[in-house]
């Protein structure tokens, strides 16, 4: 190597391998400071991306947690509730055997009788007040001692169906066809007391089909047999015309529900004038409620907004939720208790469900008992003490299931913290040993580059005087 002053390879070594201690002590600082041996992708992409996903499941399961925390904290109250009303039950029941033993009518009679009256009262009020957080699961009319439902006879439901008979709507005929009839035959198979009329309707002209021969029909054969009958031609939709003839022509029954169900594949028109609000205002004089299916246009959801109904859009594959919507509306739904339904994986495809187990005296078949029947009253007692010791070991067993789902996911959430840790996690005992020896390197090395420094002073030797000469 040639002695140089323009350059000095060793002291340009020396300085390569500072920055390069000087880099790993940094890295060393970094995993001490943090605790990470792999803080970012920079460290590790392949790790840093796995690390991710395990901090995302992590995550996901302690807010399933907290939901089933909750869950367990509203079956918690609706079991603190539930003894609470068997014990009631239990203290009515002695009642009313006491009151066997004196004449109807008497004073301690009719003392044990107020007295039962007002543990009956209070059965609702312990219901009412078993909420955590917005859900009661006590709440509710659903299930009686027989197992059976109770609820509130819907009332009787008048449908007319307004068919587009134009040459437009052959794509979609098959499904209206098709959906009204199994619409007509769901309610009746329901017991609902419902009756079907059915118009078609072009530019040429509206016309009622006649069902078994008249205007309605609660048969659904009749009614599919109608909507076999319908034949296609013309091009004006002529919706706003036919709305307004069906609530003037046909004969609703009083005390029913009066339900118009518009199809078309077009914006509504006519013929003679009509206007939308004409429509609104003749459905709001006559209690008519309008459905709309059809394109979904500002003057749909005009009359079925204004008219209490609902829009809907022709195109739809299914009308199912068409026709459950409509149903719905028209003759509305059993009450019921609330639910829990909570998710038990991160993508929601598992749920653990949580059924409402109603005890309300209408629940438990109380809510007209005559207390001056007493042995018939307490059968009807024994059969809801029955019940809600049933319903309450429902919700045990589902309070055990929610314990087993908590148990669970505190095993996975360990070993998930594990991995993690095992992943990502620095050994600060070896990180400390690896600083001491970081710090060592970096000295020698500086150390190294003062001598590397110095090496070209020594040339200046070579042309110092010697043996006196100059």
């Amino acid at each position: 190597m040639a002695n140089s002053i323009n350059s000095n390879p060793t002291a340009l070594s020396a300085v390569r391998i500072i920055a390069a201690h000087n880099r790993s002590l940094s890295d060393i600082q970094n995993r001490i400071t943090t605790g990470l041996v792999i803080a970012g992708p920079k460290d590790d992409g392949a790790n840093y991306t796995i690390a991710q996903n395990i901090r995302g499941d992590i995550v996901s399961n302690q807010a399933i947690q907290g939901a089933l925390f909750r869950a367990q904290s509203v079956i918690d109250v609706a079991l603190a509730a539930a003894t609470g009303i068997s014990d009631q039950l239990i203290e009515v029941k002695e009642r009313m055997v006491a009151m066997q033993t004196y004449p109807v009518g008497s004073q301690a009679y009719e003392n044990l009788k107020l007295d039962v009256e007002m543990l009956l009262k209070s059965i609702d009020s312990v219901v009412r007040n078993a909420e955590f957080q917005g859900t009661n699961l006590l709440q509710g009319t659903e299930g009686t001692s027989s197992g059976e439902a109770i609820v509130a006879t819907p009332p009787p439901a008048d449908f007319v169906f307004l068919v587009d008979r134009t040459s437009s709507m052959g794509p979609y005929i098959a499904n209206v066809r098709e959906s009204i009839t199994r619409l007509s035959e769901s309610l009746v198979d329901s017991g609902v007391d419902a009756q079907f009329g059915l118009m078609m309707y072009s530019e040429t002209g509206l016309t009622k089909i006649s069902l078994g021969g008249s205007d309605f029909t609660s048969d659904p054969a009749d009614l599919e047999a109608g909507l076999d009958s319908i034949t296609f031609s013309g091009g004006i939709e002529t919706s706003l015309d036919a709305m307004v003839a069906a609530a003037g022509d046909y004969s609703y029954r009083i005390g029913a529900t009066k339900n118009v169900v518009n199809v078309t594949d077009d914006v509504l028109q006519t013929n003679i004038g009509t206007t939308v609000n004409d429509v609104v205002n003749t459905f709001q004089a006559a209690g008519v409620t309008g459905h709309m299916i059809g394109l979904g246009t500002g003057a749909d959801h005009t009359i079925a907004d204004q008219t209490g109904g609902s829009t809907f859009n022709v195109a739809d594959p299914s009308y199912d939720p068409i026709m459950d919507a409509i149903v719905t509306d028209a003759v509305g739904e059993e009450e019921a208790g609330d639910q829990l339904s909570i998710i038990i994986n991160a993508n929601g495809s598992d749920r653990l469900n949580v059924g409402h187990r109603p005890m309300t005296l209408q629940a438990l078949d109380l809510g007209n008992l005559n207390l001056d029947d007493p042995l018939e009253s307490l059968g009807h007692i024994n059969r809801a003490i029955r019940l809600v010791v049933e319903r309450a070991a429902h919700l045990g067993t589902d309070s055990r299931k929610i314990d087993r789902q908590v148990m669970l996911f505190n095993s996975q959430n360990i070993a998930m913290h594990s991995g993690l840790s095992n992943l990502v996690d620095a050994d600060l005992a070896v990180e400390q040993a690896r600083l001491q020896a970081a710090q060592v390197q970096q000295n020698l090395a500086l150390q190294s580059l003062a001598i590397a420094n110095n090496a070209p002073s020594f040339l200046l030797q070579l042309f110092q005087p010697t043996n006196g000469r100059s």
